[in-house]
């Protein structure tokens, strides 16, 4: 059953003065009001259409299963839930969820089933011109305070928020940004990406009492505690590692053209935007004109090194 903390839920009498819903047919407004008292805490619902048939029309014989699939996409359509998958399986989720109730009660934000994805809600609020919330608003004036009771749902409530949060830790984990695993193999290339993101993953699942609000910045303060030993390598010999504290010693103060110049002479060429990124960082207001000035010298400087080379060995292997 859908996470729910009460048995009976009130609609909003002003439902039926929806323009959304007016705009629909006589079975799709039956069907979404319907629903409403049968998605969890958070809106949310199998969509499947045998399991909506069984749920909202289990003893309507006009209704079948394809039917309630072609209700659900009309609802879909007009905005008034948003139809989603989540591993091959179909959920939907009613995003307006306040507008049509008001709960009393100790409500829980937890749910038995996967959040829309973010490319959902934004296709959803751009094209109706609305904002996702995605939780009740809880009304508890009128509840008494039972000790005893209490303390019960402070455990069940700890619960859900562990086994929620265990969703989003895998959901982060599954969907990784490729752009960002980027960035950490250029900060952190001795380290092995796969093996220490799977450890951070198990840690995460494994601790839901030490939940991180920001799991990027979890992840980059583990790399940072758990990175290989030893120093960078100097230029020539081997691998070159840039780091901040090494651009910070050799740029920190001033970073004239000279000084830049003479670190870039130092490393591969393929690593100057390391240098590039860091003055943007330190000094905002340059908008690395100072690097790019110093670029085009060494660049140029070794175009005309080449062209005396090629004057130098023109003469070689001909006939005198």
């Amino acid at each position: 059953m859908p996470a729910r903390n009460v048995k009976g839920r009130l609609v909003y009498w002003k439902i039926s003065q929806s323009q959304q819903l007016a705009k629909v047919s006589v079975w799709a407004k039956l069907l979404f009001t319907w629903l409403i008292p049968n998605v969890d805490n958070l809106g949310r619902a199998d969509a499947n259409p045998h399991i909506v048939k069984g749920t909202i029309f289990p003893l309507d014989q006009e209704i079948t299963p394809d039917r309630c699939g072609e209700l659900i996409k009309e609802l879909h359509k007009s905005g008034l839930i948003i139809l989603y998958s989540f591993r091959g399986l179909e959920y939907l989720c009613i995003p307006k969820i306040t507008s049509y109730q008001k709960l009393m009660g100790r409500m829980t934000e937890a749910s038995d089933y996967p959040c829309p994805s973010d490319e959902d809600i934004k296709k959803w609020e751009q094209g109706f011109n609305e904002v996702y919330t995605g939780t009740y608003q809880v009304h508890t004036k009128s509840v008494p305070k039972v000790k005893v009771k209490v303390k019960v749902k402070v455990k069940e409530k700890v619960k859900e928020e562990g086994e929620n949060y265990t969703a989003i830790v895998v959901k982060f984990f599954d969907s990784l940004d490729s752009s960002w695993l980027k960035t950490l193999q250029a900060a952190y290339p001795k380290v092995n990406l796969t093996t220490e993101l799977g450890k951070m993953k198990a840690w995460l699942v494994s601790n839901p009492d030490k939940q991180k609000k920001n799991i990027k910045r979890f992840a980059v303060n583990w790399l940072s505690r758990n990175k290989p030993e030893g120093d960078p390598i100097p230029a020539g010999e081997g691998k070159v590692i840039i780091t901040d504290r090494m651009l910070e010693d050799r740029l920190g103060r001033i970073a004239t053209k000279d000084m830049i110049k003479k670190l870039m002479q130092e490393i591969p060429q393929n690593l100057w935007w390391k240098v590039d990124q860091y003055l943007r960082k330190r000094y905002p207001g340059s908008n690395g004109s100072t690097f790019a000035e110093a670029e085009h010298e060494l660049m140029a400087e070794a175009r005309e090194g080449k062209d005396r080379l090629s004057v130098l060995t023109g003469g070689i292997g001909k006939a005198i």
